[in-house]
Protein backbone atom coordinates (compact mmCIF):
# COMPACT_ATOMS: atom_id res chain seq x y z
CA UNK A 1 0.00 0.00 0.00
CA UNK A 2 1.90 3.38 -1.07
CA UNK A 3 -0.35 5.39 1.13
CA UNK A 4 0.48 3.52 4.52
CA UNK A 5 2.59 4.89 7.31
CA UNK A 6 6.02 4.56 8.61
CA UNK A 7 9.28 3.14 6.98
CA UNK A 8 8.79 1.37 3.78
CA UNK A 9 12.19 1.73 2.70
CA UNK A 10 15.87 2.34 4.01
CA UNK A 11 18.44 4.09 2.03
CA UNK A 12 22.28 3.69 2.78
CA UNK A 13 23.06 7.76 2.37
CA UNK A 14 26.80 6.53 1.80
CA UNK A 15 26.51 4.16 -0.97
CA UNK A 16 23.81 6.99 -2.71
CA UNK A 17 26.40 9.64 -1.91
CA UNK A 18 29.60 7.54 -3.86
CA UNK A 19 27.07 6.65 -7.16
CA UNK A 20 26.16 10.14 -6.85
CA UNK A 21 29.93 11.05 -6.90
CA UNK A 22 30.68 9.01 -10.03
CA UNK A 23 28.01 11.13 -12.39
CA UNK A 24 24.95 9.08 -11.33
CA UNK A 25 21.77 10.82 -12.24
CA UNK A 26 19.36 10.14 -9.49
CA UNK A 27 15.36 10.19 -10.70
CA UNK A 28 13.06 12.59 -9.73
CA UNK A 29 11.28 10.51 -7.41
CA UNK A 30 14.63 9.37 -5.80
CA UNK A 31 16.27 12.92 -6.02
CA UNK A 32 13.07 12.97 -3.50
CA UNK A 33 13.60 10.13 -0.96
CA UNK A 34 17.29 11.53 -0.75
CA UNK A 35 16.25 14.73 0.15
CA UNK A 36 13.75 13.85 3.17
CA UNK A 37 16.41 11.27 3.99
CA UNK A 38 18.70 13.92 4.54
CA UNK A 39 16.53 16.38 6.40
CA UNK A 40 15.41 14.03 8.48
CA UNK A 41 18.77 13.08 9.83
Amino acid sequence: NPMAEGENYTLDLEKADKWLGVGAKPSGTVASIIKKVRTAS
